[in-house]
């Protein structure tokens, strides 16, 4: 009898670990006493997100990641920050490496062992661009970031998408400012030509208080400018419009300020308004030795009240 011994050889396939991520998404908390002040804030860490995969799977930023469009019309810009520390701008940020940890470049570092799990390597924050953050409100729930990125395996191509969500309302007040006695008539004193003749070029002594009374939303920070014709020669002197007397103007100083305002220039007044706030000023002749004769001086400004 023939024994018949039949040996199979069972070849298994090489299986490929598969890319994939647990999350797409993470939920923030915003700070909007930060958010109002304009400083810079890091808003996001994406490592929750946590994803899977192994050698040359990787993952990079597809397009400039996306800030809600109300947080950019109110004057928000974001950046992107990796995990070597380096923060970049919106501009800069494509193609970056967000996944795996060990990236050496651009186009992402090799993974050196099998089915390695670990979060995106990205933070995000915002800042407003004039130092000064503007009306918005999004309500809790809002997707405010979302960003597209290329996954890699054996080359770039597919695309997963990600966002950040806000768990609370995002409601920044707007800053307000009205002038209360906007139209005004400062009165200046009687002064004799030999008297300011006497005191010689440059700005008579006596000053003649004013102020302007303003209603404000509280903390709004305010500068201020005086538009007019100036003095031939300076950029401080209100010009007489009074025919005669070219030799004579008004110069205005704000608060105890010991230099006249610019003509023209935008200057700081108040960094935290009060809801009740009053800018006080001081007006001054100004002379510059020439020639003096009896009659009125009149002058006129416009005040320019900017708020934010």
């Amino acid at each position: 009898m023939i024994k018949l011994l039949f040996v199979f050889a069972l070849i298994m396939p090489n299986f490929a670990f598969a890319f994939g991520c647990y999350t797409r998404g993470v939920d923030v908390s915003v700070d909007n006493d930060s958010l109002a002040t304009g400083a810079s804030l890091q808003i996001a860490d994406m490592s929750p997100v946590v994803c899977y995969g192994y050698g040359t799977n990787a993952l990079r930023l597809a397009e400039a990641p996306i800030l809600h469009p109300d947080l950019v019309d109110a004057g928000f810009e974001l950046y992107v920050q990796l995990s070597d520390g380096s923060i970049y701008p919106l501009s800069e940020a494509k193609y970056k490496c967000v996944w795996p940890y060990n990236y050496s470049s651009t186009y992402c570092g090799k993974i050196d062992r099998p089915n390695t799990v670990v979060g995106l390597k990205l933070k995000f924050g915002f800042y407003a661009r004039s130092g000064r953050a503007k009306t918005v409100f999004i309500p809790a729930g809002t997707q405010i970031i979302n960003f597209t990125t290329q996954q890699k395996a054996n080359y770039w191509g597919y695309s997963r998408t990600f966002y950040v969500t806000n768990t609370n309302d995002i409601n920044i007040p707007g800053y307000t400012c009205t002038i209360n006695n906007a139209d005004q008539t400062v009165t200046m004193p009687t002064v004799t030509a030999a008297d300011l003749r006497s005191q010689g070029a440059g700005q008579y002594p006596a000053a003649t208080a004013f102020n302007l009374k303003l209603d404000c939303t509280e903390g709004t920070k305010i500068s201020g400018k005086f538009s007019s014709t100036t003095m031939a020669g300076t950029n401080d002197v209100l010009v007489n419009t009074k025919t005669g007397n070219d030799s004579i103007g008004v110069q205005i100083k704000y608060d105890d300020s010991l230099t006249p305002v610019v003509i023209g220039e935008s200057f700081n007044l108040i960094d935290d308004a009060d809801t009740s706030q009053t800018l006080p000023f001081n007006a001054y002749y100004y002379y510059n030795g020439g020639a003096v004769t009896g009659g009125e001086i009149s002058s006129r400004t416009t005040f320019t009240l900017t708020y934010y």
